[in-house]
């Protein structure tokens, strides 16, 4: 934003304020970076407001009193849905190196899990022990029931 007095820059203190409202009424007031007539706010201080349409003013202490920039109306913003239309709280960053070092730790940790699973042999759950029946072929075909193992003698 850019502040000027009666058609000539404005000369900005550093304890310059941009001050937001909405329908409802004054929300925030935000330090914004100064040089010379220029206040500068970024998108991060934006960051708690939603969706929506808000009204800037340029607050600002001179000789004991406030200017207020414009001096009628206000400066209109509009925020919008980000890129993959998300609204709400906002998308983490992250930045590519970082993927790469939360990656290339996640396979380490893998790796060593599956190396100790396999160094350690992969056990089952210890089952009853097996029972193996040796029979005749005419005991084997007299039974009911043939679950189980049957080995037949001959």
């Amino acid at each position: 934003m850019n502040a000027f007095d009666d058609g000539g820059a404005a000369n900005l203190s550093v304890d310059a304020k941009v001050r937001i409202k909405n329908d409802s009424g004054y929300l925030l007031g935000i330090s914004a970076s100064i040089a010379g007539y220029q206040a500068t706010i970024t998108s991060g201080q934006l960051a708690q407001l939603p969706v929506g349409s808000y009204l800037l003013e340029l607050w600002d202490t001179v000789n004991g009193g406030t200017a207020i920039y414009p001096s009628d109306g206000f400066l209109a913003l509009k925020i919008n849905e980000n890129v993959t239309g998300i609204s709400g709280d906002l998308v983490s960053s992250i930045t590519v190196d970082d993927f790469i070092q939360q990656f290339s730790d996640l396979s380490q940790q893998l790796k060593r899990e599956v190396s100790d699973a396999v160094g350690d042999g992969l056990k089952g759950d210890k089952g009853d022990d097996a029972v193996i029946n040796i029979v005749s072929q005419a005991e084997y075909d007299a039974l009911t029931d043939k679950s189980g193992v049957y080995f037949i003698e001959g």
